[in-house]
């Protein structure tokens, strides 16, 4: 009995040792989820076959951290002079002229004197975003009552050397005047890296009043960024 039993643990012992890693690896691998030699001690890994050969497959990598979506640059609008004659008489149209130089602004801090719209997404997620901008219906004088309406305020962009080259502003020229308006859309997949704009053309028409006062006039031009494009 007792060389009856040797005899079998010799045989066991030898067909361990012919056996492969796991089954359905070969000896001399590459390894699988099941079987490899990523915890294997020296002496126990895969052998070199009839061929000549052993082969492992390993990993490089990095790991690439979201940035944000940021609203950079907006501009101020400079529409320059007009006489008292012209909106105590009438309508009046007025024109962008040269940004430097306006009417200081008193209650807002963002506006640039160079025309520019910046916008940077770094979020790495390709969804897109939506710029919107927005005034109100007039512009508040230096009382309490002087204020003169408008009815449209009408803004238009140029492409600025925008990094992704396949987005441009979404119009060539919209009112802004009382509601919000889309400046610039980029849709899903677009808008990636630093966008550029500049202010191409704009014109306010004012509402006629008769009993005008003289002095500097402003309008609030609101600003909104959204992480989502318009769906248009």
């Amino acid at each position: 009995m007792r060389k009856q039993g040797l005899i079998g643990a010799i045989a066991l012992a030898a067909a361990l040792a012919a056996a492969p890693l796991a089954t359905g690896q070969a000896a001399s691998g590459p390894g699988t989820a099941a079987a490899n030699i990523s915890k294997t001690d020296v002496g126990s890994g895969f052998e070199v076959d009839a061929s000549g050969h052993a082969a492992a497959n390993t990993t490089a990598s990095f790991k690439l951290e979201a940035g944000v979506l940021e609203l950079d640059a907006v501009p101020n609008f400079n529409f320059g002079t007009a006489n008292v004659e012209d909106i105590a008489t009438g309508d009046k149209e007025l024109t962008i002229v040269n940004q430097a130089g306006g009417v200081a602004p008193t209650t807002t801090y963002d506006g640039n004197d160079a025309g520019k719209i910046t916008v940077t997404d770094f979020r790495g997620n390709n969804a897109g975003w939506n710029l919107t901008a927005q005034t109100g219906t007039e512009f508040q004088g230096p009382t309490a009552d002087a204020t003169i309406g408008m009815t449209s305020f009408e803004v238009g962009f140029n492409n600025d050397g925008s990094e992704d080259t396949d987005l441009a502003p979404s119009f060539a020229s919209k009112s802004i005047a009382g509601a919000s308006a889309s400046i610039v859309n980029a849709v899903a997949g677009n808008g990636a890296g630093r966008s550029s704009f500049l202010l191409d053309e704009a014109t306010v028409q004012l509402v006629q009043q008769l009993k005008v006062q003289a002095g500097d006039y402003r309008a609030v031009v609101n600003w909104t960024l959204a992480s989502t494009p318009d769906p248009e």
